[in-house]
């Protein structure tokens, strides 16, 4: 009830797509067919990664002693992701949007030869270059970070 449903359709078939979505509840969004493989992308880079990165850190405490690593996370991703979803990237926190260089280095050490250094690099670039600009930290910083990304 209230999910939305994406409806790529010929604009025949369009009012009977949507009445069909509104029966079950749903909110209809019309998307092009040019778009849908972008659309889906979006959707797949946020569930599926999410749960990736997830997986990789419970790993990560589990091999340091943590027995219920979800105990950590759970709290922790849960309001991640609805300040995300409510308040976009101002909701940042952690070391990259305080320009605490130091501490990327060490995460960078401390992970260099795990599974998680792949993801964590890619994704902290990703953060670093989403920042640049927006006040939160230097340029000067930013590059800093990103030389430690390497």
């Amino acid at each position: 009830n209230g999910c939305p449903f994406a409806i790529t359709t010929s604009e025949d078939l369009l009012p009977i797509a949507a009445a069909l979505v509104l029966n079950m509840g749903g909110r209809d969004f019309v998307v092009a067919e040019s778009d849908r493989a972008f659309y889906h992308a979006a959707l797949s880079h946020s569930a599926n990664h999410v749960n990736t990165i997830i997986y990789q850190s419970k790993s990560a405490l589990t091999e340091i002693g943590i027995q219920d690593p979800g105990l950590f996370l759970s709290p922790l991703v849960q309001t991640a992701v609805e300040n995300s979803l409510s308040k976009g990237i101002d909701a940042l926190t952690g070391p990259i949007s305080r320009g605490d260089v130091e501490t990327v280095r060490a995460h960078v050490m401390a992970i260099e030869n795990h599974e998680i250094s792949a993801s964590y690099k890619a994704l902290a670039k990703a953060t670093v270059e989403r920042l640049i600009g927006s006040n939160r930290i230097s340029d000067s910083v930013a590059q800093e970070i990103l030389d430690i990304l390497k």
